[in-house]
C-alpha cells in the first residue's frame, strides 16, 4: 500500500497517538477529568492508582504511535492497529458518553477503519462474509449501547456512569450506524471487483 492518501492518514494518526501517549505519561494529571469516576472506582478496588494507569495507557499509545510511522511494518499489522483504533474510539465513546469534544473520537473511530480498508486484502470469500457479519454486530451493539445510556441520561441528566451530556450521543447513532452498514458494503464490493479481475 503506496498512496499517498493512505501516508498522510497514517501520519495523522500516528501524530495523534504520539501526542496523547505523551501527554497522559508525563503529564497525567491533565488526563483525571476524562476517567469516568465508576472505572476511578473499580481501578482502586483493585489496588490501581488513576496515575499508574494513565501513565500505562500512555506508554502504550506512543508505542501505537511510533508503529504507524514505521514504514517498514506490513499492511497487515497497520491494518490490526487500524481496527484497534476504532475498538479503542468505540469504547470510550459508550464507557465515557459523550460530550463537547467526542466528534474527534468518531474522527478517529472512522481513521482507524479507513486504515483497515486500505490495508485489508479480500482474497478469501469465507473472511470477507464474516468481517461484514461481524461489523454489522458491531455496529447494532454500539447503537444499542448508545441508545440505552442516552436514555438514562435524558431521564436524569446525567449518564448511568454519572457523566454529563450524555443526551449528545444520540447525536453519533446514525452516523457510526452509516459509517458501519458503508464499511460493511465496501466490504463486498471489493470482493466482487476482485472476483471479476480474475476472472479476467
Amino acid at each position: 500500500m503506496d498512496g499517498l492518501a493512505y501516508w498522510i492518514l497514517r501520519a495523522g494518526v500516528g501524530y495523534i497517538y504520539l501526542y496523547s501517549g505523551w501527554g497522559l505519561f508525563f503529564h497525567s494529571a491533565q488526563w483525571y477529568f476524562y476517567v469516568p469516576g465508576w472505572f476511578s472506582r473499580m481501578l482502586a478496588d483493585i489496588g490501581i492508582a488513576v496515575d499508574s494507569y494513565l501513565k500505562f495507557q500512555g506508554a502504550i499509545e506512543f508505542v501505537i504511535g511510533m508503529l504507524f510511522f514505521a514504514w517498514f511494518l506490513k499492511s497487515k499489522w497497520v491494518g490490526i492497529l487500524g481496527l484497534f483504533m476504532a475498538f479503542e474510539m468505540a469504547l470510550i465513546l459508550v464507557l465515557y458518553g459523550s460530550d463537547q469534544i467526542s466528534f474527534r473520537d468518531v474522527a478517529i473511530m472512522s481513521s482507524g477503519l479507513a486504515i483497515f480498508m486500505m490495508t485489508a486484502n479480500f482474497q478469501n470469500e469465507r473472511q470477507n462474509e464474516i468481517t461484514a457479519r461481524w461489523l454489522k454486530i458491531f455496529s447494532v451493539l454500539y447503537c444499542v449501547g448508545l441508545v440505552g445510556v442516552s436514555i438514562a441520561g435524558l431521564m436524569n441528566g446525567k449518564n448511568i456512569f454519572g457523566d454529563e451530556y450524555v443526551g449528545l450521543n444520540l447525536m453519533y447513532i446514525p452516523a457510526i450506524t452509516l459509517i458501519i452498514i458503508s464499511f460493511s458494503k465496501e466490504i463486498k464490493k471489493l470482493w466482487n471487483n476482485n472476483q471479476t479481475a480474475q476472472i479476467a
